[in-house]
Order: structure tokens, then C-alpha cells, then sequence
């Protein structure tokens, strides 16, 4: 018993609790500046750290800025990436802490690329669908390799933007953000040589039954 005891006092500094962080919360979009005065407070779930969300929005050489603090699930901490679409390109990040009552620091966001890589995409936006119809083809820069499909709901509202983006986007495909009581649900998904990340298309999937199928039957 007493080597049990001595057992755990020795591994208690590197047991993870789970206890959930309480975070401070605010927002503040399409701003000229990327500033954010924290107002309240989120309890965040034992899975999430405290977190700053940043985007950096551009349209005709114009920048608006977002800044989003909350919770985010940790597998997010750390996420940078760029989305191009039509005329406009957004760049993303995500830094985080783990002390209750910390601010993250904003994170660094990707550069502008100008050199192509020779992906093409389908692009287009709406402001009232979580899709929306191609209208034409942009080619990508840098590493904005992906064909990306990016989509946010709030409240019932939805918006989706088509282009090229960074493989990083997709490494966790959903996730929810909350913000003074309303959730934000974020959809990315990737397509790399016909291949869609992310999820999987039902033609795929279809494909890939009948396969099984008909390898089955042969034997």
C-alpha cells in the first residue's frame, strides 16, 4: 500500500484532471484594427482551451479584421491557414492557452502568396446557404493546395465560401465555437485530385460498396 501512495504522489503533477477552463469572451468583427476588449467570461468544456480565433479578410486591397474569444477544442490550437475565393482572400488562426482568465496572443497568419502551384479551383460565396454553385475557376498560390469549401452557421444563418486553401483547414472538419451563448458551427472540407477530405461524397462512397461487392463475388 505505501508503494501505491508514493506511487501516486510522484505521478500526480502529470495526471490530467480534465478540469474545464473558465475563459474570457469577446468579438469584434469586420474591424479596421485586429483589437478585441475582453467583457464577460465562457466556461469552456474539459476538451477546449481558452482561445483566440483571427481572421484577416481582404476585398479590392481593402482589410477587415475579426477577432473571436472563447473555447476551442484543442485539436484546433495552433490551426493556421489561407482561403482565397472570387476576389477576395481570408486568412485564419487560432492561438490558445491553458490558465483560467488567460488572453491567447493573436496568432501569426499566413503571407500572401503571389507564385502559382498549378491547382485550379471552383469558386463562389453566398450569404444564405452552407453551398452554393461555381461560377468560375481561380488559380491557387502558394500553399493553398486544397480545393476548400468553407461554411459557418449562426443562429440559423449560413455562409459559404468556394476556393483554394491551406490542407491545414481540414485537419478537424467540424467544430463548434461559442460566444456569448451562441453556438457557431464551422464546415471545412478539402478536395486534393478528386479526393474529398473531410467526409465523403456519396458517389464515393457508392463506388467503393460496389467494389467490395463485386471483389466478393469473384471469390
Amino acid at each position: 500500500m505505501k508503494v501505491v501512495q508514493r506511487l501516486l504522489c510522484l505521478l500526480a503533477p502529470f495526471i490530467v484532471t480534465g478540469q474545464a477552463l473558465t475563459c474570457t469572451s469577446c468579438v469584434s468583427l469586420n474591424g479596421c484594427e485586429p483589437n478585441c476588449t475582453s467583457s464577460s467570461s465562457v466556461q469552456c468544456s474539459s476538451s477546449e482551451l481558452c482561445s483566440t480565433t483571427y481572421r484577416k479578410k481582404s476585398q479590392n486591397g481593402r482589410y477587415l479584421y475579426d477577432i473571436i474569444r472563447s473555447c476551442t477544442p484543442r485539436e484546433r490550437c495552433g490551426m493556421v491557414g489561407g482561403l482565397s475565393y472570387a476576389d477576395s482572400k481570408m486568412s485564419l488562426g487560432i492561438g490558445c492557452c491553458s490558465t483560467d482568465g488567460c488572453t491567447p496572443v493573436l496568432p501569426q497568419l499566413t503571407q500572401d502568396a503571389s507564385v502559382s502551384n498549378g491547382v485550379q479551383c471552383g469558386t463562389c460565396s453566398s450569404s444564405q446557404s452552407t453551398s452554393c454553385q461555381t461560377t468560375g475557376n481561380i488559380m491557387c498560390h502558394g500553399n493553398e493546395t486544397q480545393c476548400v469549401t468553407y461554411s459557418e452557421t449562426v443562429s440559423g444563418e449560413s455562409w459559404v465560401f468556394r476556393g483554394c486553401g491551406s490542407s491545414s483547414l481540414c485537419k478537424v472538419p467540424h467544430h463548434t465555437t461559442r460566444v456569448f451563448g451562441v453556438a457557431v458551427e464551422h464546415s471545412f472540407t478539402c478536395m486534393q485530385n478528386g479526393v474529398q477530405r473531410g467526409g465523403v461524397t456519396p458517389g464515393i462512397l457508392l463506388t467503393a460498396l460496389i467494389c467490395a461487392v463485386l471483389m466478393n463475388y469473384s471469390m
